[in-house]
């Protein structure tokens, strides 16, 4: 009897040790979040990108195209294109929900 609990609990103490690797394993590899995205990117903090902020991530992905940019090359060219920065730039903007030109309360 004692055998088999001592069996059982090396097994569950197994079993939750693989769960929690496989877990952590699963969490590897961090992904660029969608604030820090925006924080690298959004310089003047209007919550749009503009056309030279659009340059400097184009410029960013030239530099690696199969880096952490690679994601926004839709139709997968290996280029950033208008469109594409387009998409983005809307993106941008619905993710932060400022509208564009938007003053925050202590500018006012």
């Amino acid at each position: 009897m004692k055998k088999s609990i001592a069996l059982l609990l090396a097994a569950g103490g197994l079993a939750l040790a693989a769960a929690s690797v496989a877990l952590a394993a699963k969490t590897d590899g961090p992904k660029p979040a969608k604030a820090t995205f925006m924080t690298k990117y959004d310089l003047n903090k209007n919550g749009k990108l503009d056309a030279d902020e659009i340059a400097q991530i184009k410029s960013d992905f030239l530099a690696d195209p199969r880096g952490d940019l690679k994601r926004l090359d839709a139709d997968h060219d290996g280029k950033l294109s208008d469109a594409e920065a387009a998409v983005l730039a809307g993106k941008a903007q619905r993710e932060t929900g400022k509208k564009p030109g938007a003053k925050k309360k202590k500018d006012l």
